[in-house]
């Protein structure tokens, strides 16, 4: 196999100048909304890519966790309870006193399409990414029926999206007035397969991240569940009566434990009598 050279320009394209790195498509292939200002967007959804039917992958991140502050996928979308962070933040998230860390390592969902960029369409299909607040009002539309299959490539139907940032980013979700073909017929070989370009979660990445993490207030390392103070510190071995006496059955007759019993509690009845006095 022929050997190149290093090209740090085309590794940059994936690193963690991305929003999301672990995306395996080049930056200039994704498409994201401004999230630091207003803007008005029409972006049109490429039908399913695969038999599963769907026209959005679905994901769960946590963004810059660890000490180098890295966005991972969270391991829970491969089983319940696998995820340190999700753990933590469900024991916490009541409480306000751990607000700082709660908002820091909440889960987040996000999706993935394919879509054309309408108002840059020579950019070809793109990967976009984006939050439930587009995603839940698109289903909807997709949903009811009225606008029939959105992303039928002869009727379907752009979206027009209008954002508006005033410290909490809020998005109008809107399908066109009129259906439309796509306007270019080799966008449908251009479809990613999201399923290989969003990866599964790296559980022992995220644990690592988690051994990690610059905690704010809450103090992990300090809190010990049950069982780890068991294995730490086992419970010892019960002991019999004959044990705890200083005797054994082998050496002690069993009329003489019940002398010894009357003796303790004579003993005890003279000395609540003496405090009564």
């Amino acid at each position: 196999m022929e050997v190149f050279a290093y090209k740090k320009e085309a590794q940059d394209k994936y690193g963690q100048k991305s929003f999301e790195p672990f995306i395996k498509v080049p930056k200039e292939k994704q498409f994201a909304l401004d999230a630091k200002s207003d803007g008005d967007y029409e972006v049109r959804l490429m039908p399913p890519w695969s038999s599963e039917g769907i026209f959005a992958k679905g994901t769960i991140i946590h963004y810059f966790v660890g000490a180098e502050k890295q966005i991972v996928i969270c391991p829970n979308t491969l089983g319940p309870n696998l995820c340190p962070f999700c753990r933590v933040h469900s024991e916490i998230k009541s409480d306000k006193m751990y607000l700082a860390d709660t908002e820091a390592i909440r889960p987040n969902w996000r999706y993935y399409s394919n879509v054309v960029d309408m108002k840059n369409p020579g950019r070809g299909v793109l990967l976009w990414s984006y939050g439930p607040q587009i995603f839940f009002p698109i289903k909807k539309v997709q949903d009811s029926g009225r606008w029939g299959d959105v992303t039928n490539p002869l009727e379907g139907y752009d979206f027009l999206i209008s954002r508006q940032v005033r410290g909490k980013v809020t998005d109008a979700v809107n399908p066109a007035p009129q259906p439309s073909h796509l306007l270019d017929d080799r966008w449908l070989d251009q479809r990613f397969n999201i399923d290989e370009v969003v990866p599964e979660a790296d559980e022992a990445l995220v644990k690592s991240l988690f051994a990690s993490h610059p905690w704010k207030v809450y103090e992990p390392r300090a809190e010990r569940s049950t069982q780890a103070l068991k294995e730490v510190f086992p419970p010892a071995a019960a002991k019999s009566p004959q044990e705890v006496n200083g005797t054994s059955d082998d050496t002690v007759a069993p009329e003489k434990h019940v002398q010894q019993a009357n003796d303790v509690a004579a003993r005890l009845r003279a000395k609540l009598a003496n405090k009564a006095v």
